[in-house]
């Protein structure tokens, strides 16, 4: 679930225009093979960040 949605993420935000500083982070991070532990606690902190965007996004919709 989270490796289909963070390539769906991934590729999201590669379409955008002008993806903010977070987004832009997750990207390069995305991008690493193996990474660090202090790397891993920041693509953690941003996938939950994105998906708490879009949970509020879907809750707007609704």
């Amino acid at each position: 679930m989270n490796n289909d949605w963070l390539s769906e993420k991934i590729t999201y935000i590669s379409a955008l225009k002008n993806p903010n500083d977070a987004q832009k982070l997750l990207l390069e991070l995305a991008k690493i093979q193996y990474r660090t532990s202090d790397q891993e606690k920041k693509i953690n902190a941003l996938i939950k960040a994105e998906k708490a965007i879009d949970r509020a996004n879907k809750q707007k919709v609704a």
